[in-house]
């Protein structure tokens, strides 16, 4: 479905739209006096002059762009490169699309509807290390998460229970010494740009492979990863 009625408009967008129903209201008005209906051309010449009053305050506007339409351009912008196979462009602007949504949570942070408040979805992995389970502790847990914090998009504008290990336990398909597998919960705000969502879920899914492969290394310091469960909700409690 097309989303773009859900877009705020630009100041430009607003002008033309205020004009046109001024001209349609003054058409009205017209056809009104023609027709000797003073009541309804008295009602119209009210409806002329609050549109008139919303215009001036319009006017009034800055004309910088917001930043859901610097996004929408950038967005633009990114899919023409894309297009062009201009893979590191595109990369570019993706980090400008990331920055400018970490403006907004920015701007909201001073109210009480910021990215960190309201309802959050749960997501869980499981990790399992090469790692002894009985030597495990809470400065390890702590190692692991500062670094998924950094390592996975977006993680770290939020709070810091966005990412929490509630337990670790020997790796539960192969119960030998040497392996510990972390259950890893990620806290994402509903209110949470979905843009941004699917770049954590991204993420995620980029570690996955990299374990799948032998090359992702956790924690400080670093710990061979050798499975990295793709994400998916927690069993139900």
């Amino acid at each position: 479905m097309d989303d773009t009625t859900a877009r705020p408009m630009t100041k430009r967008q607003q002008e033309d739209s205020i004009n046109k129903q001024l001209t349609d209201k003054k058409n009205q008005k017209k056809i009104a006096v023609d027709n000797e209906q003073y009541l309804e051309a008295q009602k119209v010449m009210e409806s002329i002059s609050a549109l008139e009053k919303e215009l001036e305050k319009v006017k009034l506007m800055s004309d910088e762009p917001s930043i859901e339409e610097q996004i929408e351009e950038l967005k633009k912008e990114k899919k023409k490169l894309v297009s062009e196979e201009n893979f590191l462009g595109a990369d570019a602007i993706k980090a400008k699309i990331l920055e400018l949504h970490q403006q907004m949570q920015g701007a909201g942070a001073s109210g009480s509807d910021t990215f960190d408040q309201g309802e959050k979805r749960e997501t869980l992995i499981y990790l399992t290390l090469d790692s002894d389970a009985e030597t495990w502790n809470a400065q390890k847990n702590d190692s692991i998460i500062k670094q998924l914090r950094k390592e996975v998009q977006g993680m770290d504008t939020m709070g810091p229970d966005a990412i929490t290990i509630p337990s670790h336990h020997p790796d539960l398909k192969e119960a030998t010494k040497g392996k510990v597998t972390l259950d890893v919960i990620f806290k994402i705000p509903q209110s949470f740009p979905e843009s941004m969502q699917h770049a954590i879920e991204t993420s995620l899914k980029t570690m996955a492979q990299g374990a799948a492969s032998g090359e992702l290394y956790l924690g400080d310091p670093g710990i061979k990863v050798l499975l990295f469960t793709e994400p998916g909700p927690p069993p139900p409690s």
